[in-house]
């Protein structure tokens, strides 16, 4: 038959009747766990049987004897009430009588005589612990405790029936599991060949999915048929066809696995991605309906991370609870070399930028400041492949903020936008001091715009990489250090910093500069050339390029891009942001925090 059972029933060849010592108030077994939206099988079930020679039930008995009255006064078919009685003495009719009983009794009530002996002994010894001593008392406590009493009290409590049914223990049992779940929604479950065996079997549950959500489905179950059609012998691809063509709930019978459910509790990591990934693309994911897309920036929660090979995450709030496959670093690292060795593509994701044409990288005539040397990368390892970065979320405290990061190619207007911010709260907002070696003006103070230094000095500090950036112009050397910015937050500032050198993202991503990186990104060339009408056309089309290169390379460390159509209209927008930066909740790499 079939039950609306939340819950699949653990069954050998067939069906078991599940006992327990303790009577009416046991509670039922792990399997019969509420699993919403979930049927299963229940196997046919012979009662016990129960006495076949006399009615034991008073009311039944008092029944029988009011037929035997009406019998004699009531007009109609003697058959009819003999055959009410027959049914009524049948064994069968009494043992649902007595199934009845059960099942309606409340739970946590027993045996009546059992109860009264137990508490009657309890009482007895406890009334004697406070009466006179005496030797009929003495002797009355002797038999209370006497060890055949005991036992005799044991042997006449109530015993539940044995298991009728001749089981054989050897047999292995099976889950017979149904599930319904959406029109569109995934089995969330991927399968395998046992290389041994050559059986197919569970490969992993997705957490947040059907089959999860079911609780009776693990890794390591052997699948024997899929809506009674046996897949012995079939490959895991016609498997998998046959689930797709399934409409409607999907049966599954399963030999139970030994794989430790604990092994699915939900993790805790965060990352945040470094490159975009699609699973319909990859040609290595086991199963692309399984896969999670993300693109570059995305938070990833990851859920489990067991298996060397793919992870299981989903996207921090996302409302969809389902997980998705996603590669596992070194997986994704694999991947990366092999397309390099074999395809001699670049290395999506890898800190080492392109090398691009001449004309990208022109310099001025007048200024060896230089946008972004892409192709002079030396300070951040030219064979790391960027994937994913741990995350965690960071409260800032009393009114401080993050460092507030310019990029952009030359000629954007970072510099510009710098000093606007500045200019709209001086007393907040700062701009560090640059280190040179250029004689001082009468006009300057130094430690305002400029900290001067002699030549050996600087060359000095240039050995020693304390600058994020530096340039030479007119034969002098220019430098911008991380301890000015650390002595602008020590002072409670905020620091507004311009940054046109790749090497300088990686000096200032620390804890104590916390920088927040916004990039400034040129308008489309069509919108240039109607604004900028005094500059070249080559130098606009440079300036787009150039800003696709620098996002292409240095994107992932990026946390907001901002078009720089009008200039008051970007700076009222980084005033703003900055100001929800000190009191929003952000997510910052874990070393920070």
């Amino acid at each position: 038959m079939m039950a609306r059972y939340p819950g699949a029933t653990r069954t050998g060849r067939r069906a078991r009747l599940v006992h327990s010592r303790s009577g009416t108030n046991a509670k039922p077994p792990a399997e019969f766990t509420k699993v919403p939206g979930l049927l299963c099988c229940v196997m046919p079930m012979v009662s016990p049987q129960g006495p076949t020679g006399g009615v034991s039930d008073p009311g039944l008995q008092k029944l029988l004897s009011s037929l035997d009255q009406l019998e004699t006064k009531a007009d109609g078919a003697k058959s009819d009430l003999l055959f009410l009685k027959e049914l009524l003495q049948s064994a069968e009719f009494q043992n649902l009588l007595e199934l009845h009983d059960k099942v309606t009794t409340p739970r946590g009530q027993r045996s009546a005589t059992y109860l009264r002996e137990r508490h009657g002994s309890r009482s007895g010894e406890e009334m004697l612990a406070g009466m006179t001593p005496s030797t009929e008392v003495e002797e009355l406590g002797n038999i209370l405790k006497n060890v055949h009493l005991k036992i005799a009290l044991r042997d006449f409590q109530p015993v539940l029936p044995e298991v009728p049914y001749a089981v054989d223990e050897d047999e292995e049992s099976v889950k017979i599991v149904r599930l319904v779940k959406g029109a569109d929604e995934p089995l969330g479950a991927t399968i395998h060949m046992d290389e041994e065996s050559g059986k197919i079997k569970i490969a992993r549950v997705m957490l947040g999915g059907a089959a999860d959500r079911s609780g009776l489905i693990q890794s390591g179950d052997e699948v024997h048929e899929v809506n009674t059609i046996k897949v012995a012998g079939k490959s895991p691809t016609e498997v998998v066809q046959i689930l797709s063509n399934s409409t409607g709930p999907i049966t599954l019978k399963l030999v139970p696995g030994d794989v430790d459910s604990a092994l699915y509790r939900e993790g805790k990591i965060r990352v945040r991605a470094l490159f975009d990934y699609n699973p319909v693309e990859d040609r290595y994911i086991p199963c692309k309906e399984a896969g999670l897309a993300f693109i570059r920036g995305d938070i990833l929660h990851i859920v489990h991370q067991d298996d060397a090979n793919w992870w299981q995450a989903r996207k921090e709030g996302d409302t969809n609870m389902r997980a998705g496959l996603i590669p596992a670093k070194q997986l994704q690292e694999r991947k990366e070399m092999l397309r390099t060795t074999v395809h001699g593509e670049p290395m999506k994701g890898c800190s080492k930028g392109n090398k691009f044409s001449p004309k990208l990288n022109k310099k001025s005539k007048k200024m060896k400041k230089l946008a972004f040397h892409i192709n002079q990368n030396e300070d951040q390892n030219s064979e790391e492949i960027l994937t994913y970065e741990e995350v965690e979320q960071y409260l800032p405290r009393g009114s401080s903020s993050r460092t507030i990061v310019l990029i952009g190619p030359s000629g954007v207007g970072c510099s510009t936008l710098q000093n606007e911010i500045i200019a709209t709260d001086p007393d907040k907002y700062r701009k560090p001091a640059i280190y040179t070696n250029c004689p001082k003006r009468s006009c300057e103070t130094d430690g305002e715009e400029y900290i001067h230094l002699n030549k050996q000095e600087m060359e000095k500090s240039l050995q020693n990489k304390q600058y994020y950036e530096h340039w030479e112009y007119k034969g002098h050397l220019y430098g911008q250090s991380v301890d000015t910015l650390k002595s602008i937050i020590r002072d409670n500032h905020i620091p507004v910093v311009t940054c046109s050198q790749p090497q300088g993202i990686k000096f200032l991503r620390s804890a104590e500069i916390k920088p927040y990186f916004v990039f400034i990104k040129p308008p489309t060339l069509t919108q240039l050339k109607a604004t900028r009408t005094n500059s070249k056309d080559e130098d606009l089309e440079e300036m787009v390029q150039m800003s696709d290169l620098i996002y292409i390379n240095y994107g992932y460390y990026f946390d907001s891009t901002l078009i720089n159509n009008d200039l008051q209209t970007a700076t009222t927008q980084i005033v703003d942001l900055s100001k929800q930066l000190q009191h929003d909740v952000q997510w910052v790499p874990s070393t920070w925090t």
